[in-house]
């Protein structure tokens, strides 16, 4: 089931489409410019799984004391069991963005093998209550356009929806649970330490030939050398060098 809810003229232009997949599991893709910036106040009746990725724009969440800024091209975590969510999207730019939903019994059912409902659980709890940032390495990246960009109709779509959802939270069970590092999940990385890593990122992504180190990164963005490490790792999933690799072979196949 899909719904599509067009913006009111006077609040702006775009629509928000909400895709009904099962019970407990959705995709909701919001492409929307703001005439003013929208503030929305939502309370969680019941327990909510959900991998959110901007791909363009910015916003302002709080849950539970825990604030956070949403930037764009990040993904972005949480679990949340009744909670109360304040959001705030910015006007005068375009706020695109794709959440997946799932409820807990759903994402269980896709690794039905108790030990990996162990390790998920513990991964929920660690979650419980916060938005903080999840990787976004380039195969991420992929995915998610693909699922907005989804063109199919009818049972085609949601066949092929399903598909990518299952590749998506695999990927992200692949980083968070499969390779679970306790040192990465304890870093705790606020608004100041994520600029400075996008900046990292930028000065990479300008600079794929120069032969960098972390010392000199490091210095360059003014971070110290293990929170770029491993905070890098945990905000892209990946790390600077794996980054520089998967960006090198990708224009090699361009060229």
């Amino acid at each position: 089931m899909e719904q599509q809810i067009y913006l009111p003229a006077p609040m702006g232009q775009g629509v928000i489409r909400r895709i009904r997949l099962q019970k407990g599991l959705e995709i909701i893709i919001s492409d929307l410019k703001l005439e003013k910036n929208m503030k929305l106040n939502i309370k969680s009746s019941y327990s909510i799984f959900e991998l959110n990725y901007c791909l363009s724009g910015e916003a302002f969440c709080h849950c539970e004391n825990n604030r956070h800024h949403v930037k764009e091209e990040s993904g972005n975590i949480c679990y949340l069991e009744h909670a109360r969510v304040y959001l705030e999207r910015q006007s005068g730019i375009r706020n695109h963005t794709l959440e997946l939903r799932m409820s807990p019994q759903s994402l269980y059912t896709y690794f039905p093998e108790s030990q990996d409902q162990k390790v998920i659980e513990e991964v929920l709890q660690y979650h419980r209550g916060k938005i903080e940032p999840c990787p976004i390495s380039p195969a991420v990246q992929k995915c998610v356009y693909e699922i907005a960009g989804c063109s199919y109709k009818g049972t085609a779509k949601k066949i092929y929806l399903q598909g990518k959802i299952l590749e998506l939270v695999s990927m992200f069970l692949q980083e968070h649970i499969s390779g679970y590092n306790p040192e990465n999940v304890g870093i705790h990385l606020n608004d100041y330490d994520i600029m400075k890593l996008y900046e990292v990122r930028r000065i990479v992504l300008n600079n794929l030939e120069t032969p960098f180190s972390i010392k000199s990164l490091a210095l360059q963005a003014g971070i110290n050398e293990t929170k770029l490490k491993n905070g890098f790792r945990k905000l892209f999933g990946t790390t600077i060098f794996g980054l520089i690799r998967s960006q090198r072979m990708e224009k090699a196949v361009r060229l």
